[in-house]
């Protein structure tokens, strides 16, 4: 089992994380893979104060420490829309700590949207380009999980759907939190920081 931590903190990305997030994955994608999914979440949050310490052990079981558990399928489950990139379950409206990504229904709209068979593009170009759609679905997931809420945004990483070319795209502008979802994620560090 691989292991990564992200740290949150909303003054300043070198003050002292006011919550820390850990990353395991399923045994079964490659270790690059889960690296590069998780530095491209990181990137998505980095406004946020997120770091990411990269797969060690070292700073497992650290008081306050959330771990996230991603499961890297290939496809969703019978019941979930076939053309979702992640989900996260809810019980009685709280997150279960673990997160599952669907690797064939990305190479699916990735696939559609490049109108050319990726098994013919270099292997590296083609595992950057998953692991960007990936890492930013997981962003996605990581920000129900945080901000404890099921529904989703009219904008910003929260919203429902984002086309699968701005989850290509290099730049990736579009998935920045609404002021909402700022504000939910501030009331969300003070209550984990005065537990």
């Amino acid at each position: 089992m691989t292991t990564f931590f992200l740290a949150l903190a909303l003054a300043s990305p070198v003050a002292s994380p006011r919550l820390h997030i850990g990353l395991t994955f399923d045994a079964g994608a490659a270790r690059s893979m889960e690296t590069a999914v998780a530095e491209e979440a990181a990137r998505v949050w980095a406004a946020y104060g997120i770091a990411v310490d990269g797969p060690t052990e070292n700073t497992r079981g650290r008081p306050g420490t959330i771990t996230l558990h991603v499961s890297m399928a290939r496809r969703p489950a019978r019941g979930t829309n076939e053309e979702s990139l992640g989900s996260i379950v809810f019980h009685d409206g709280v997150p279960e700590p673990s997160i599952s990504l669907y690797v064939a229904s990305a190479d699916d709209l990735i696939s559609t949207a490049a109108e050319y068979d990726p098994s013919h593009w270099p292997v590296a170009f083609h595992d950057e380009l998953l692991a960007r759609v990936l890492g930013r679905a997981l962003a996605h997931e990581i920000g129900h999980y945080v901000l404890r809420m099921r529904d989703h945004s009219t904008f910003g990483l929260m919203r429902a759907v984002h086309p699968i070319v701005e989850l290509m795209e290099i730049r990736g502008g579009n998935f920045a939190l609404s002021p909402d979802d700022r504000e939910t994620l501030c009331e969300e560090l003070s209550a984990h920081s005065g537990a």
